[in-house]
């Protein structure tokens, strides 16, 4: 919503903690949650309707006494499902961000390799004439959407055509009945897309106007791919009313999950928040239609809130315009686990009164040229502010000033508050006794979340022990079967 100031309009446009970004983030906030509605309510046809919500469609009901209700409508203190001898507290279902509690394995199913083509373009960039590439993939392990990553496409311009002809998914009972299909896909840009339809059988695919170098992959099931996809859209600050595709990524060199988007002009995947991780992850795993994200370790599953949280922002106010406003963003020169960020200054209408300057930490060091710490009252540096990479080194909020002076010794400052977050899990679950191993994880195109373990890929069943209760019958309903329930 900032990217609708005037590009003129610096602070307004950049700054993601100003006094305008903290006032747009509660509208920001309703109008995030009401496009993941409108989507869901949107998408009514076979092959996109979202089918792993409201437990999908399944409830055990039962009518509560009326003794029990009382007059704020089922604001119950706590409601027990019971199962033999085990007690189960169960929360109220919110199938936009539903931790799972308890999982269990279905029925394996071979699949020695998930990826079924891989093609590299072909001709002449300078005519622009390329050969078509052809792949068979045959028999589906999985009835599934085909999910493609472009990349190695260079700067050439992108209007790749994929044909794929097969059998989709669902198909008649009757051999006789089956009729052959074909979908095209086109591609602009690099990184993740998808088939519209489920396919059961795919006989071939041909691509067109594929670049010289460039390589196109498509998997039956999204594991191993180089990223996994975001379906919420992410905007930057210098491509105002431009939206880029959001990934998320595993990065085990410095222990944390990369929240990234496809950046502009071809430049490949960019970070923009990172999240130390509580363990050493194999893979992670968007959870469709929801706000939810999964990562998993050799023997846990860690489910999590995707949106990012604001720090502290309550020592953000200034009284008067800075010369030079604060940036503050990762360091991607610097590959370690302790992250780096760099600070530095954004000239203003001012700016060209500035004498000195200085950074601070949470008002009491001061920042050193070379990412040090000093005493509060040294650090002044002469001139226009230059950039200082700084180590964070623990986590939690940093709250970065720079001080400014003029000519006449007016002083003025901007304050950034900065998180180095850490993926902070809803629920955890030991899934060590569910799979031999496991290489990789993701959801089919029906919700359904899958764990590959290197020969075969294994669904889960996730059990929520969650409960609806409706006023206007008095009963309650639960995601899971239970031998009785006690409410209190």
């Amino acid at each position: 919503m900032q990217n609708y100031f005037d590009p003129t309009d610096v602070r307004s446009r950049a700054n993601p903690v100003s006094l305008e970004a903290q006032l747009l983030n509660m509208p920001a906030v309703e109008l995030d949650d009401l496009d993941l509605r409108t989507a869901r309510e949107l998408a009514q046809f076979l092959q996109t309707v979202p089918v792993n919500i409201d437990s999908r469609g399944v409830y055990y009901a039962g009518r509560v006494p009326d003794s029990l209700i009382t007059s704020d409508n089922g604001q119950f203190h706590s409601v027990v499902g019971i199962i033999g001898s085990k007690n189960i507290t169960l929360t109220k279902y919110d199938d936009r961000l539903q931790p799972p509690t308890r999982i269990e394995a279905g029925t394996p199913v071979a699949m020695s390799q998930p990826k079924i083509f891989e093609l590299i373009g072909a001709g002449d960039d300078t005519t622009q004439t390329y050969a078509v590439q052809y792949a068979y993939p045959g028999t589906l392990n999985i009835p599934n959407k085909v999910q493609m990553w472009l990349d190695q496409t260079g700067s050439n311009f992108l209007a790749i055509s994929v044909t794929i002809t097969g059998e989709t998914f669902p198909q008649p009972a009757w051999v006789a009945e089956r009729r052959k299909s074909s979908e095209v896909v086109t591609i602009n840009r690099q990184g993740y897309v998808e088939s519209r339809n489920r396919w059961a059988v795919i006989d071939k695919v041909a691509v067109r106007n594929l670049p010289t170098g460039a390589r196109l992959r498509g998997w039956n099931m999204p594991f191993g791919m180089p990223a996994a996809w975001d379906s919420r859209p992410f905007t930057t600050v210098d491509n105002r009313d431009v939206t880029f595709d959001r990934y998320w990524q595993i990065s085990n060199s410095d222990a944390s999950l990369k929240e990234m988007y496809m950046g502009p002009e071809l430049s490949g995947l960019e970070t923009s928040v990172s999240y130390l991780l509580p363990d050493a992850m194999i893979d992670v795993a968007v959870e469709p239609n929801t706000n939810g994200i999964v990562v998993v370790s050799d023997s846990t599953l860690y489910y999590g809130d995707r949106r990012e949280v604001l720090p502290d922002v309550t020592k953000t106010g200034i009284q008067a315009e800075p010369l030079y406003g604060l940036e503050v963003y990762p360091d991607e020169t610097v590959d370690s686990i302790t992250k780096y960020v760099i600070l530095s200054g954004t000239p203003y209408a001012n700016s060209g009164r500035i004498s000195q300057y200085r950074y601070t930490l949470n008002d009491q060091n001061c920042i050193l040229p070379d990412g040090a710490l000093g005493p509060i009252n040294g650090g002044w540096r002469e001139g226009a502010p230059v950039p200082v990479s700084f180590p964070l080194l623990s986590i939690g909020d940093y709250q970065f000033k720079l001080e400014m002076q003029d000519g006449d010794g007016v002083l003025t400052y901007d304050v950034r508050p900065y998180r180095n977050p850490a993926f902070t899990p809803l629920s955890q679950v030991d899934i060590s006794n569910l799979v031999s191993s496991i290489q990789a994880i993701g959801y089919d195109s029906y919700g359904k979340l899958w764990i590959w373990d290197g020969y075969f890929a294994v669904p889960m069943i996730i059990h929520y022990d969650a409960y609806v209760f409706d006023s206007s019958n008095g009963y309650l309903y639960t995601t899971d079967n239970y031998d009785s329930i006690q409410i209190i």
